[in-house]
């Protein structure tokens, strides 16, 4: 569980600020400034399961996925995505398996 933090400036080819391949909870987390090839914030793989709240997802990069790219399952909650770059999915990119639900956020 993540709460209040800050992650920021990384690099990776999948989820420059995370990789969440188990269960992760990221409360008053802000996400930014981090590069990858997928997922420049957030790369949920397949059987990764992630909830958000009052969450800052921003001025990330990708190719695929400039804020979350998401595989497997989350669930947003009073989330802000914004000012996120990829060539395809600027805030959100949606893989084959990709399910989320979104409550209160702002892409």
């Amino acid at each position: 569980n993540f709460e209040g933090c800050n992650i920021h400036d990384n690099t990776a080819t999948y989820g420059g600020g995370f990789y969440i391949k188990g269960t992760a909870t990221l409360t008053d987390t802000n996400v930014f400034a981090n590069h990858a090839d997928w997922g420049g914030g957030v790369y949920f793989g397949s059987d990764g399961v992630a909830n958000f709240e009052g969450c800052n997802i921003h001025d990330n990069t990708a190719t695929y996925g400039g804020g979350f790219y998401i595989k497997g399952t989350a669930t947003l909650t009073d989330t802000n995505v914004f000012a996120n770059h990829a060539d395809w999915g600027g805030g959100v990119y949606f893989g084959s398996d990709g399910v989320a639900n979104f409550e209160g956020c702002n892409i």
